[in-house]
């Protein structure tokens, strides 16, 4: 059986209430997207009033879905399997996960596992094999890895591994660890991980929090050089409508959960996130811009 490919134009993307017209109309069976396009959606796009009961697979990749966001998404299309699905660009997908039921808003979901003609490994900052549940960063070797960065041979050789099995692994620069029923969960970048004040801090440990906030959208947490050129964090945040919330509100809440030397030197609350082309949370941008416009 054949399928037909629908590539959503431009302006449907922008406009969450005529992208869900627009899948009305075509009755797709599935869809993948990245998380922001479903949370447009259920913003913006009217949901309630539209019939996609022809969706049987909703996919999302790209960045973690906060699981309040994708609980909600779930129960207008009770009738499909959501899929998390994971891989670098340099090798394109390579993991999986399948959810059995929506998630709880404090969830962690799983990134799965590995799917056919995939090997991976979970190594430690010296490349040794971390034992089972522990942290380390995620190698993958797959009949889809690229062969090198073109006319970059010293990168190249940066991000591959040779493993004891004769095979080329490539770093992707995330931690994960297996959880209790061998799946994969996504824990953060690397390049996520920053020491402040002699305390090693995980950032998006910072972004879960905030996110438990029931009246909080999105958030972003950055790391950047003070005037005096020491490396504090800070954090933007965008507030759900109808609701009133300050940064000493949210500065509070993480308190709740995490020691002090978690919070944020300033939290600003805006009207968006700032998004790369991709789609996903521009943090390159933020570290380097610390003027970020207030919410109005």
């Amino acid at each position: 059986m054949g399928a037909t490919t629908l590539i959503i134009p431009e302006p449907h993307i922008k406009f969450p209430a005529s992208l869900s017209s627009l899948l009305e109309k075509e009755k797709p069976t599935m869809l993948t997207a990245v998380p922001l396009i479903y949370m447009n959606l259920l913003d913006y796009g009217v949901l309630a009033d539209r019939n996609l009961g022809s969706l049987r697979q909703v996919l999302y990749s790209g960045e973690p879905f906060p699981a309040k966001h994708l609980k909600k998404l779930m129960t207008y299309w009770p009738q499909a399997t959501f899929t998390n699905s994971y891989g670098p660009t340099e090798l394109s997908y390579c993991t999986y996960y399948n959810l059995k039921e929506p998630p709880t808003e404090n969830d962690s979901i799983p990134i799965g596992k590995v799917w056919a003609e995939t090997s991976m490994l979970i190594v430690d900052g010296n490349d040794n094999i971390v034992e089972k549940t522990e942290a380390g960063e995620l190698l993958v070797h797959s009949s889809t890895l690229m062969k090198g960065y073109w006319n970059q041979p010293e990168l190249t050789e940066k991000v591959f591994f040779s493993g004891a099995d004769g095979k080329y692994y490539y770093r992707t620069g995330d931690l994960v660890k297996l959880d209790i029923n061998g799946d994969l969960i996504f824990l953060g970048r690397k390049d996520r991980q920053v020491k402040i004040r002699g305390y090693r801090i995980e950032l998006d440990e910072i972004e879960v929090i905030l996110l438990r906030h029931p009246a909080v959208k999105e958030v972003a947490v950055f790391s950047i050089q003070s005037d005096d050129e020491n490396l504090v964090i800070e954090s933007i945040a965008s507030i759900k409508d109808g609701h009133n919330l300050s940064e000493d509100d949210l500065s509070s809440h993480i308190t709740k959960f995490l020691p002090r030397y978690f919070l944020p030197q300033k939290i600003t609350l805006v009207k968006e996130i700032p998004r790369n082309a991709n789609g996903k949370v521009d943090y390159s941008f933020l570290s380097k811009d610390t003027k970020q416009p207030t919410q109005t």
